[in-house]
């Protein structure tokens, strides 16, 4: 009899499971970023509209200074930087336990690293586009600090290669969610598992979260997704070189069927999304 982690119903399983659950945490990581940008503005006096996909700040009677803005407008990359750490350590400290909110955290961990990377080739976009959709975040800081083009392409090169140093080490983690290791003894089997695993619910929730995001803000998506996905090339590439003990594999048979728990977070998820569509009013 076959096992049933060998069958495709419950690779398919595997799969869709994964998909979910970078679906949520990309919400949780986007909606995490506005809220802190919304909630450091209202600290300097500006009422501010939050929403999914971005935060609209109202200027009110407020005036903007390098302080303020500084602070408010790089909130959002810190918070991420800050949200990433708390993920990646309670993957680390709970993945002995076979809980599937797991892959939420650790896709947490990798939308993070990669969202902070991508805001360096946004400060290059948005450098002195000040209409543009990618005049934002770090660009705005950048432009206001009077950062000149060579610093800025710099600053880049050092985020990009802060994202590319985060993603050679994704390859284990998501090893280590194998159920058996059998699945991921040989080189082949590995890079097969992670295609399963991370590379194709990455595809698949990519286009999930652009069309809940469309049309607002898409060419942030944009952005953020490119960077997430050379992010899963580099870990493919890197796959190669990483080898994992029978002591390291977690046992994870319960991704080798649908979860409900994760259905469930995800229909709440887009539900209030969709409920919040005109935004949530943080003012007096």
């Amino acid at each position: 009899m076959r096992k049933i982690g060998e069958t495709l119903l419950s690779r398919l399983s595997r799969v869709a499971n994964s998909t979910l659950a970078f679906c949520i945490a990309f919400i949780i990581v986007i909606s995490v970023f506005n809220l802190v940008t919304a909630i450091f503005g209202k600290i300097f006096g500006f009422d501010s509209t939050v929403y999914y996909y971005g935060v609209r700040l109202n200027q009110n009677t407020t005036e903007w200074y390098l302080k303020n803005v500084v602070i408010i407008f790089s909130s959002g990359t810190i918070s991420i930087f800050l949200l990433g750490i708390v993920f990646y350590a309670l993957f680390n400290n709970l993945k002995s336990k076979q809980l599937v909110i797991n892959l939420i955290f650790l896709w947490g961990f990798v939308i993070c690293s990669s969202i902070i990377a991508a805001q360096g080739l946004i400060m290059i976009l948005g450098d002195g586009q000040y209409s543009s959709p990618y005049y934002s975040n770090l660009a705005i800081v950048a432009a206001w600090l009077h950062f000149p083009t060579p610093i800025i392409y710099l600053f880049a090169i050092l985020l990009f290669l802060f994202g590319v140093g985060c993603a050679m080490f994704y390859n284990r983690p998501f090893l280590q969610l194998a159920y058996s290791f059998s699945k991921v003894n040989k080189k082949h089997k590995r890079l097969r598992f992670l295609v399963e695993t991370a590379f194709v619910p990455f595809m698949l929730g990519s286009g999930i979260v652009f069309l809940i995001t469309f049309p607002m803000n898409i060419w942030l998506t944009f952005i953020y997704i490119l960077y997430i996905g050379i992010s899963m090339f580099i870990t493919l590439i890197f796959c190669e070189f990483i080898q994992v003990t029978i002591d390291e594999i977690n046992r994870y048979q319960n991704l080798q069927t649908i979860n409900f728990f994760l259905i469930i977070i995800f229909v709440v998820f887009v539900a209030l999304i969709l409920l919040l569509w005109k935004g949530v009013y943080i003012g007096r």
